[in-house]
């Protein structure tokens, strides 16, 4: 999923924190925007969720928004993200 601000993955730009997977296939996401201002703060999170339950085989999908800087994190959306090939 990417962000529309910042054409980029989301999970690359280190706003996905943690995602658990319970023995039921139900599906906890962990997240943050890129800013606490984000023009999309209303709606990512959905996008997010719904990205998720699409995924044939998975149970209830649960978000929980964090703030936009963790304990040992200078900031959620690097300022020269590192762009990393799928292959």
């Amino acid at each position: 999923m990417y962000d529309p601000e910042i054409p980029a993955d989301i999970y690359e730009l280190g706003l996905i924190y943690k995602i658990d997977v319970d023995d039921a296939r139900n599906i906890a996401v962990e997240m943050t925007l890129t800013s606490p201002g984000c023009p999309v703060a209303g709606e990512m999170p959905t996008w997010v969720e719904n990205a998720v339950a699409s995924v044939p085989g998975v149970g209830q999908v649960t978000r929980r928004s964090s703030p936009s800087t963790r304990p040992g994190t200078r900031t959620a959306c690097p300022t020269r993200p590192s762009w990393r090939s799928a292959c």
